[in-house]
């Protein structure tokens, strides 16, 4: 329990961040910090793991704070969710509960975006997981076909 705290806390401390002055955001990098010991750190990618293939540098606080963001305007106000493809019953609290945390998390209207099937993958946007051997899409190859869907007028969508 004490590290899921730690974990939430150092959610709500990183969602500040990109809003602060110099010094608050060094203030809160040094309360940050204190956290520190209890995390562990992460060990060698596993099979089918996204490092195992794809070898990353990692990111600072400060390089974090640096990026460019994507956030609400008073144009666009709304995030809207954008389902790819029909969620089952067992499955689909999965979308409601997804609407509910991304309201309270951005503490923003959330729109459900109707289904959008995009039927069988082309063999460019699918490949088959080597460790679980299950079929996944490949967003280099499939993000294309979102890009028609998302509204012009006060939204911020993700799918």
């Amino acid at each position: 329990m004490r590290h899921l705290l730690a974990c939430w806390l150092l959610i709500a401390f990183v969602a500040q961040a990109a809003t602060l002055d110099d010094l608050a955001a060094a203030r809160l990098h040094a309360l940050a910090l204190r956290l520190a010991p209890l995390h562990t750190p992460m060990g060698p990618p596993e099979p089918g793991d996204w490092l195992e293939a794809h070898e990353e540098a990692g990111q600072t606080f400060a390089q974090w704070r640096a990026a460019p963001r994507n956030v609400p305007t008073a144009k666009r106000r709304t995030i809207c969710l954008q389902p790819l493809g029909a969620f089952d019953d067992a499955r689909a609290f999965l979308v409601a509960d997804t609407v509910a945390f991304l309201g309270a998390f951005f503490q923003l209207p959330v729109r459900l975006q109707p289904v959008l099937d995009l039927g069988e993958p082309p063999a460019r946007a699918r490949r088959v997981n080597p460790a679980t051997r299950r079929m996944q899409w490949r967003t280099d190859g499939s993000c294309s076909s979102c890009a028609p869907t998302v509204p012009t007028t006060r939204s911020r969508c993700s799918a």
